[in-house]
């Protein structure tokens, strides 16, 4: 008997070893990919990772009322931020058709919103709450609105909802009359008012639109600065058709589509990472949450994994799994039997290139490296993609149809392939405290169709960074026309030996690293010295590189590739000078004023690199200080001191 508490690859290891080697010889030599899935899944024994299967939504009232009762006691202490997490908890449990129960608590938790004059997600919470609000007092909740609108200057919707206010407590026989009357009384002065002052609102800014947010385009930019290209060793990469300064940016890229880690469930957006103070609900389940309700009606996916997230996480599958399931529930079952024909032959790269991102013809493009996989390896996934398949039945997403099984359960098994490889991690950094460096902390998964096309580099050439979960890809050094653009897949030169880096590199991502400092086998950065410099020969054309003692009393120096003389001296001068330039860049960056502070890393950064050719200790101090500045336009969150986070270092 399998234990539901063994891992899923536990559970692959002990269906494999019970698969009658006739039936795994036939699936091993099968070559029509759809056939093969259907030979595995059609092996009786292969139905053991059902085990995992099974559907909670977590929803539980009596745990939600009791919630709402703290809360309640929190708020008339005046706790409001407990009291709002308390009503939060409440919110996420309370079945979604309990809707005067719904209703109560978001009205309860709207009252906390506006102590803590969040009044724009006051009204948000009233929106939802009024329809199923008790009729009696239901007036609470728009006079609570009226005040919001007034907070906010918005004096025509305050008038609109005052007015409103005055007529449900005329209609309402269970005020007392006393109690009416003096709450009607209150309100005359200030309906005058309002009346005088409306009409201005007319003619004024519209204070419902909130410029501060920023709405992200779902249009990629793509800088015209570089071209993809493509060898037999080397596959697609990223070329540079022009010189492009250090600080360019590269690609803003949204995702086809990515995953919140189970550890964020709870605290992140499912669609666009935010974190919400006043989180929405899922109506039958209470794994995840919504920063509005938008992005709730936006989450189209969200209905072939509702229930069965916690049969996910329990099989403690990765997180690319997940994304290779939520790669399919993104479009319904119609759309992948459309686009099939492109699918089942090569489309070229020009053909992919000009689809977008959001399209899955152009994640599906992407690298799998099947062809050197063992057929174990290869019955193991697809063990796992029929896991994932049946999920998605679970939740009514086929037709019944076998052969439309067979060719979904076919294409999750090749996107768990394409993420091996090409899935990025989202990150956010997280802080102690203002003044913490802090640490970047995976809180997704996801994957970027064209981001997926940069090769690495043990020295990259990028730094990436997320709002929300578009990604942003800057250069953090001056390229030159005709160089490769490497980002990083994780080791990286200045931290790992050259031997512990080709071994991760060819164990994980199946290549043999051939970059340059992989090649010259270039120093740890604590190996680094400053006793010679090696300079950048001021030719044009040549970019050599003069290696010269640090204490050289020369004023000229000839090249010996292109011999031309370079006047060294006013370099050397810089070079003395750099320390005191970096104390003013990192003075800025520790008084937060990160856009001064990234301009002055950015303006060393290209005066080394006119001097200098890395490896060289400064050169990539100055590289880390244009990373951290990056890292604070991206996903950011300061903790409170009675939180937990550690502060970890950067890799200096």
């Amino acid at each position: 008997m399998i234990s539901t508490e063994e891992s899923f690859e536990q559970i692959c290891h002990s269906i494999h070893a019970r698969v009658p080697k006739d039936l795994f010889h036939e699936f091993s030599v099968e070559k029509n990919r759809v056939k093969r899935f259907s030979l595995a899944d059609q092996i009786e024994i292969t139905d053991d990772v059902n085990r995992f299967m099974d559907i909670k939504y977590g929803k539980d009232l009596l745990k939600a009322l009791n919630f709402k009762n703290e809360g309640n006691r929190e708020f008339k202490n005046t706790n409001w931020t407990n009291a709002l997490q308390l009503y939060n908890q409440s919110y996420l449990i309370t079945p979604g058709e309990k809707l005067q129960e719904v209703s109560v608590v978001l009205g309860n938790r709207s009252a906390c919103l506006y102590h803590m004059k969040e009044y724009k997600l006051t009204i948000d919470d009233i929106s939802r709450a009024e329809r199923n609000f008790p009729r009696e007092t239901v007036y609470k909740l728009v006079d609570r609105k009226a005040k919001c609108y007034l907070h906010l200057g918005n004096y025509m919707l305050a008038l609109k909802f005052y007015l409103m206010t005055n007529q449900l407590v005329l209609e309402n026989n269970k005020i007392p009359m006393k109690q009416k009357q003096g709450i009607l009384d209150d309100s005359q002065a200030l309906l005058k008012f309002l009346r005088r002052n409306s009409l201005a609102n007319i003619f004024g800014n519209n204070v419902l639109t909130d410029e501060t947010k920023k709405v992200m385009p779902e249009d990629n930019y793509i800088n015209p600065g570089y071209k993809f290209d493509y060898t037999e060793r080397t596959g697609r990469y990223a070329v540079c058709t022009k010189d492009l300064d250090v600080g360019t940016l590269l690609l803003s890229e949204t995702p086809f589509c990515s995953v919140v880690l189970e550890k964020y469930s709870q605290t992140h957006c499912q669609v666009c990472y935010v974190r919400p103070i006043a989180p929405v609900a899922c109506d039958r389940c209470a794994d995840i949450i919504f920063c509005s309700d938008k992005c709730k009606s936006n989450a189209t996916f969200h209905q072939f994994e509702c229930g069965i997230l916690k049969t996910f996480w329990k099989s403690k599958a990765s997180v690319t799994c997940h994304l290779s399931m939520r790669m399919m529930a993104v479009y319904p079952l119609s759309f992948f039997l459309e686009i099939r024909p492109d699918l089942e032959r090569k489309m070229s790269n020009a053909e992919v290139d000009a689809l977008q991102s959001r399209d899955y013809r152009k994640a599906y493009s992407l690298v799998t490296h099947e062809e050197g996989r063992t057929p174990e390896e290869m019955f193991h996934r697809t063990l796992m993609a029929k896991f994932l398949l049946n999920c998605l039945v679970k939740k009514g997403y086929l037709d019944g149809s076998e052969e439309h099984r067979a060719y979904i359960g076919n294409l999750i098994l090749h996107n768990i392939q394409v993420l091996q490889f090409n899935a990025h991690e989202i990150f956010e950094l997280q802080k102690d405290e203002k003044d913490d460096i802090g640490r970047t902390e995976f809180i997704g998964g996801a994957i970027y169709p064209v981001l997926a096309l940069f090769n690495h580099s043990c020295d990259p050439a990028t730094v990436r960074y997320f709002n929300g979960h578009r990604v942003y890809v800057r250069s953090i050094r001056p390229l030159r026309a005709g160089e490769e653009i490497g980002e990083n897949y994780g080791p990286i030169f200045t931290q790992n030996p050259r031997e512990d880096r080709q071994h991760l590199l060819k164990q994980q991502y199946k290549f043999e690293c051939r970059c340059q400092p992989c090649n010259e086998n270039w120093p740890l950065f604590k190996q680094m010295t400053n006793h010679l410099i090696r300079l950048r020969c001021q030719a044009k054309h040549c970019h050599n590189v003069i290696i010269l003692d640090a204490n050289i009393e020369q004023v000229d120096v000839k090249c010996p590739k292109c011999g031309i003389s370079n006047n060294i001296l006013e370099r050397l001068k810089f070079l003395t000078k750099v320390d005191a330039s970096f104390e003013n860049a990192k003075t800025l960056f520790k008084g937060k004023k990160i856009k001064e502070a990234l301009k002055k890393y950015l303006e060393i950064l290209q005066r080394l690199d006119d001097i200098l050719v890395p490896p060289y200790s400064d050169y990539h101090i100055c590289q880390q200080g244009i990373r951290r500045c990056y890292l604070e336009y991206g996903n950011l969150v300061t903790f409170k001191k009675s939180d937990k986070c550690t502060t970890t270092a950067y890799f200096m």
